[in-house]
């Protein structure tokens, strides 16, 4: 699974490297400039690293080598643009294939932050980093906070006013 972080906090899904492809050339040339960063400690790590490179080397060439989707421009013949006097134009594109359902991260035991040393943004990846004694979690969604227990919870809200 790919998961894309955008600028402005969003997070966005994907099965497979060719569901990029349902992308527009300007959203593939943001991702192609963005950092890379696998969390996953998988043998197949390289799946991710390869596409990153791939992305990357098809912005040299404008993406010529793959079949993206393309905007769709609306004339409105009824509706004018006041300062030009031209008919209002419109653009438009289809949906990016994101994934509709998203998998939960396995759940955690209550109490799994009992050593909780503190919390930080880290804005290099654009994730929460939940420092404890022995281990590190890294949250990209506010959804991966589902993970955690119920005093997991309060722990990290009076951790976070302490910290204030």
């Amino acid at each position: 699974m790919f998961i894309v972080k955008r600028g402005n906090g969003e997070v966005e899904y994907y099965d497979h490297s060719e569901a990029f492809e349902s992308s527009m050339t300007v959203d593939l040339r943001e991702l192609s400039h963005a950092s890379y960063h696998d969390q996953t400690t998988s043998l197949n790590w390289k799946i991710g690293w390869n596409f990153y490179n791939r992305l990357q080397q098809q912005a040299k060439v404008n993406f010529k080598d793959m079949k993206l989707a393309e905007s769709i421009l609306l004339e409105h013949d009824d509706v004018l643009d006041p300062v030009t006097n031209k008919p209002f134009t419109t653009v438009m594109w289809p949906a990016t294939k994101q994934t509709k359902t998203v998998p939960l991260l396995k759940e955690l035991p209550n109490n799994s932050l009992k050593d909780l040393q503190f919390w930080m943004y880290d804005p290099v990846t654009g994730q929460a980093v939940i420092v404890c004694e022995n281990i590190e979690y890294r949250i990209t969604d506010a959804k991966d906070l589902m993970r955690f227990g119920e005093n997991d919870i309060k722990l990290l809200e009076k951790k976070n006013s302490d910290q204030k």
